[in-house]
C-alpha cells in the first residue's frame, strides 16, 4: 500500500505499531486531534510545526521518525495537531468555513490547546508529568503556555524545543511575506478554500502574528494596531510573553543553515530563559529547519542528542 493513501493513524499501524486515535476539546470549542503510540513509559508530547501536522512525526518509518525511536525506548507517545490542520478542523460550534472559526494564532495553541492535551494525557496515563517535543511553531506555543500558565511547568518534566521559532533573524520576514504572497489569492475567499491551499492547513492570522513578530524583533501578543490595543490589552503596544516565567528545564536544538530561526536568534532565546539544561548546536550550512524532521541525518545529527537528553533526564541527571 502506498503511504500516500494512508491517513492519521494508518501510518503508525502501517510500521505495525499499536495506535489510538484521541480527541480533546479545548476551552474555546476546538476538537484536537491526538494520537497515540501507547507503552508503559512515561508520555511524551509531540507538537508539530507550521504548515505541517501529527503524521509529519510518523512518515519515513522506525529507522528515521524520532516518535517511532522514542516509541521503541518504551516511552508513551502522543501527537498533536495544531487547531485548524487537517486532522483537527472541526469545532463544537462554529464551522470551517466560518471566518469565526480560523480566528486564532498561536497564542490560542499554547494559552488553550496545549494545557488541555497536557491534562487530557496526565488524566488517561495517571502520570504526574509528560515531556514535550515541540518543532519550530509547537515549541513556540510551549513557551506561550508556561509564560501565560506557570502552573504548567509543574506538570512539565522539560521541554525539547528544537528549532525553537520565537524570536527571528530578518530572514523569516521575507519568507512570511512570499507565504501570504503565494496565498494571497484565497485570502479573499471563505476560509477553507485558503485552508485547503496549504499543506495542512494554518490560519491567516498566524503568519501575520508570526511576520509581526519578525518586524519587532520580540514575543509579543497579536498587534491589532495601538487603538484596538487598548482595548484588548489595555496599552497602544501588544504585551510581550514573559519568558522568566519558563522555569521547566529546556532543551535546545538549532542550526547554522536553519534560515527560519537562526542560531543567533536561539541564542538569543537562551540569554532569557532561565532553565536551559542543554543545548546542542549544529554546524552544519546544510542541514535545514525541515531536516531536523525529515532530513536523512536527523537521526546522527540531532537524534541521537536527544535520546542522551532523554537518557539524563530518566537517571534525574539534566546537564548534557
Amino acid at each position: 500500500m502506498s503511504l500516500l493513501l494512508l491517513v492519521k493513524s494508518d501510518y503508525i499501524e502501517y510500521y505495525g505499531y499499536t495506535a489510538e486515535h484521541h480527541n480533546v476539546i479545548s476551552p474555546d470549542g476546538y476538537l484536537l486531534s491526538v494520537f497515540r503510540i501507547p507503552s508503559e513509559g512515561s508520555p511524551i508530547l509531540f507538537q508539530h510545526g507550521l504548515l505541517l501536522a501529527s503524521d509529519s512525526w510518523v512518515l519515513q518509518g522506525p529507522e528515521y521518525d524520532l516518535a517511532f525511536l522514542l516509541a521503541d525506548k518504551g516511552y508513551d507517545i502522543w501527537i498533536g495537531d495544531n487547531r485548524g490542520n487537517t486532522f483537527s478542523r472541526s469545532h463544537l460550534r462554529l464551522s470551517p468555513k466560518s471566518s469565526k472559526f480560523w480566528n486564532f494564532s498561536f497564542y490560542e495553541m499554547g494559552f488553550y490547546d496545549m494545557p488541555s492535551v497536557i491534562d487530557y494525557i496526565l488524566q488517561v496515563t495517571k502520570t504526574e508529568k509528560v515531556d514535550i517535543i515541540g518543532h519550530s511553531i509547537g515549541a513556540t506555543s510551549a513557551f506561550v503556555m508556561f509564560s501565560t500558565q506557570p502552573e504548567y511547568n509543574e506538570k512539565v518534566r522539560s521541554l525539547l524545543a528544537i528549532a525553537p521559532g520565537v524570536f527571528f533573524n530578518s530572514s523569516i520576514q521575507s519568507n512570511v511575506q512570499q507565504i501570504l504572497k503565494r496565498y494571497e489569492p484565497y485570502l479573499k475567499k471563505p476560509a477553507i478554500d485558503y485552508a485547503r491551499a496549504v499543506p495542512r492547513g494554518v490560519s491567516y492570522k498566524t503568519l501575520i502574528h508570526l511576520s509581526q513578530l519578525s518586524h519587532s524583533g520580540k514575543l509579543s501578543h497579536f498587534d491589532y494596531g495601538p487603538k484596538t490595543n487598548i482595548g484588548v490589552y489595555g496599552s497602544r503596544e501588544p504585551p510581550e510573553f514573559n519568558l522568566t516565567l519558563v522555569t521547566v528545564p529546556v532543551a535546545l536544538l538549532f542550526s547554522d543553515g536553519d534560515v527560519h530561526v537562526s542560531s543567533q536568534d536561539v541564542a538569543l532565546l537562551k540569554l532569557q530563559l532561565p532553565n536551559v539544561v542543554a543545548s546542542y548546536h549544529i554546524e552544519k550550512p546544510t542541514f535545514n529547519h525541515m531536516d531536523f524532521i525529515w532530513g536523512s541525518q536527523a537521526r546522527e545529527e540531532a537524534y541521537e542528542f536527544i535520546m542522551e537528553v532523554f537518557n539524563h533526564l530518566d537517571g534525574e541527571n539534566l546537564d548534557v
